[in-house]
């Protein structure tokens, strides 16, 4: 029996490095941690190489899965605030999805 696809958002997050070494680091990933965690109970990070500006920078890719996209705007202020950034860029997507 197939199972029917369930429907929610794909929410992705792109978010600089430490604007003064352009690198990411265990506390920096922990603050986003603890930021996302007290919106979201599930989500991803990646360490990804991004350009901002035309200069080269560690960055994160923080996605979320979830029906309620509320709180993102929140979530991103918060984050901006606490690491410092000039901007953090967001996506939203529909996405179809199941668990096996």
């Amino acid at each position: 029996m197939i199972n029917k696809l369930k429907q929610q958002y794909e929410v992705i997050l792109y978010i600089g490095s430490d604007n003064r070494t352009n690198k990411i680091n265990t506390a920096y990933i922990n603050q986003c941690l603890n930021i996302t965690s007290s919106y979201y109970e599930g989500f991803n990070i990646e360490s990804i190489t991004g350009v901002y500006k035309g200069l080269k920078e560690d960055s994160i890719k923080l996605t979320i899965f979830t029906d309620n996209i509320k709180h993102i705007k929140v979530l991103c202020n918060d984050l901006k605030t606490a690491l410092k950034q000039e901007s953090i860029l967001y996506t939203i997507n529909k996405a179809d999805y199941n668990l096996i």
